[in-house]
């Protein structure tokens, strides 16, 4: 048998008669039990409702001690998140009255002269479910606000990974770009001494083997920082001019000697007629094409490795086929996903991260293209990247060393580490150049105060950014506010673009990250030298 509990009501009216026939009214309504409680001031109701807790209110309006208004203003405090229903009672219609009434927490208002035994059960019950409806919605929204701020709470502690992962990817890349600088550095010297005689086919075959083992590492540390920076939202385009097919031909020619370390062909072509130049951003070009290519290579075990460029407007198309293995399932999505490799056999075997496809993806979706993949097993994989077409009338300047540009340039290399500094002056050696070296910001600022004296001024300065006591950005900054108007290069081991847009902002006319491609850094030289004289 169930057994009901009876809704407690609290009547606080300080006229008996009226009590006693609202109690009368409600104990005739057969669908509820009641129990009742009276009280006959508004201080003695607000006691009993902290006793009781009833499941509603009866309250006059007019009291001996207080309005019913003072009463609810007291009551709502102690009523919030309880269901109890608040029925205002008065004795004469007032709209005003009304308004405010339900305003301060009265879910009904009645005017006694028109209260019938129907009308105040009626009411009692709309006051009680008004009442326990709010107090779900108010649950809820406590509910809603708890879980809203374990969300945020989430999201904080999420973003202070990243910053934290990213921080010290940043570090981590520092740390080791800084040898890789050196091991890099020395050994390119060192191939190119050896080749040009005076050293065994097997030490030229092993200094060529650093090159490649360093690179790979150094691509290694490029990968696992910009899958950081992907996923944090932090890589922005950066548009630049260049030939399309020349572009290709710089990673095919990059990646030749190791495929022909596998004896595999590696060629690439163009289909049909290409634009002369293109807008594009050329690292995230490069770095997809170095990736795809470096793959085919990697997978590939006979057979060849082809590069194919062409305009289906309005894309610009790059395809990379190989006579690979190829692959299961090349609908399957996960194959762009991090670290995603077809087995743990896939990396013991071959190596990598498994990072390349998923940057390239994300690369390729920034600039607003798509990346598809065909493949058959036991006959090979194209992938083909399709990015908007950005076309360009201008005339690309060439990307060679200009020899007489840089020749009798006064050029100070500045860097704390004795390596670097030997590493920059042997290959700024073959430009004719007149070379300089400080160890310190100070000793830089120095050295080109004492140059300008003797009418002797620097055009150009190579400027690490990372020094103890005075660090390359000051140096920089000082050097700005002194009016100097050479050349300034930064040179630094923190290679993301908030660093780029730091030294830049200094006052640094270029940007280039350590290890130091020597190709590079002749074209960024000779772009610098190049600018000054024009502005001159």
């Amino acid at each position: 048998m169930v057994e009901f509990v009876p809704k407690k009501i609290l009547i606080i009216d300080d006229s008996p008669v009226d009590r006693k026939m609202f109690i009368r009214f409600l104990e005739r309504d057969p669908t509820v039990q009641y129990s009742f409680v009276e009280a006959s001031t508004g201080a003695s109701g607000i006691a009993k409702f902290e006793e009781l807790a009833p499941d509603c209110i009866l309250l006059d309006y007019h009291l001996n001690d207080a309005t019913g208004l003072e009463v609810l203003e007291s009551l709502e405090g102690v009523t919030s998140g309880r269901a109890t229903g608040i029925v205002m009672l008065t004795g004469h219609g007032d709209e005003q009255i009304a308004v405010r009434a339900l305003h301060t927490g009265a879910h009904e208002y009645v005017v006694k002269d028109n209260i019938t035994e129907e009308g105040l059960v009626r009411t009692v019950q709309n006051a009680m479910e008004k009442a326990e409806l709010h107090a779900r919605v108010e649950r809820q929204r406590c509910v809603i606000e708890a879980r809203v701020e374990e969300l945020e709470l989430a999201r904080r502690a999420a973003e202070d990974a990243n910053r934290a992962k990213g921080e010290i990817l940043a570090n981590m890349s520092h740390e080791l770009r800084t040898p890789l600088t050196a091991i890099l550095g020395y050994a390119e010297l060192l191939h190119d001494e050896a080749a040009s005689g005076g050293a065994t086919d097997r030490q030229v075959e092993a200094l060529h083997t650093i090159q490649l083992q360093g690179r790979h590492l150094l691509e290694l540390i490029n990968d696992a920082l910009d899958l950081s920076k992907a996923e944090s939202g932090h890589i922005q385009l950066e548009l630049l001019t260049v030939e399309p097919l020349d572009q290709v031909a710089e990673v095919v020619q990059l990646l030749k000697p190791k495929s022909d370390s596998k004896g595999l062909s590696l060629e690439y072509s163009s289909r049909g007629k290409l634009p002369q130049c293109i807008d594009t951003d050329t690292t995230k070009i490069r770095q997809i094409l170095i990736n795809l290519v470096g793959n085919a290579i990697k997978f590939t075990e006979d057979g060849a490795i082809d590069v194919t460029i062409y305009v289906d407007d309005p894309y610009m198309v790059y395809e990379v086929r190989d006579t690979g293995p190829g692959i299961f399932d090349p609908e399957d999505g996960r194959i762009f996903e991090p670290f995603a490799q077809a087995d743990t056999s896939t990396t013991r075997r071959y190596g990598g991260t498994g990072l390349g496809l998923s940057l390239c993806k994300r690369y390729v979706e920034l600039m607003g293209g798509t990346i598809q993949v065909e493949s058959e097993l036991g006959h090979g994989t194209t992938f083909r990247v399709k990015i908007p077409l950005r076309m360009n009338i201008a005339q690309k300047h060439s990307s060679k060393v200009d020899q007489l540009q840089l020749a009798g340039c006064r050029i100070l290399v500045v860097d704390d580490v004795a390596t670097n500094r030997n590493i920059l002056s042997a290959m700024l050696s073959k430009t004719s150049a007149d070379i300089v070296s400080a160890a310190t910001g100070q000793q830089a600022l120095d050295r080109i105060a004492e140059a300008e004296a003797l009418d002797r001024a620097f055009d150009l300065v190579l400027m690490d950014m990372q020094m103890p006591e005075m660090d390359g950005l000051e140096a920089t900054t000082r050097l700005r506010e002194k009016d100097y108007s050479g050349g300034i290069i930064a040179i630094t081991a923190f290679a993301s673009a908030a660093d780029r847009e730091r030294c830049l902002a200094a006052g640094c006319d270029a940007f280039l990250e350590k290890p130091i491609d020597r190709a590079l850094l002749f074209r960024t030289l000779d772009n610098v030298a190049r600018g000054k004289s024009e502005s001159d």
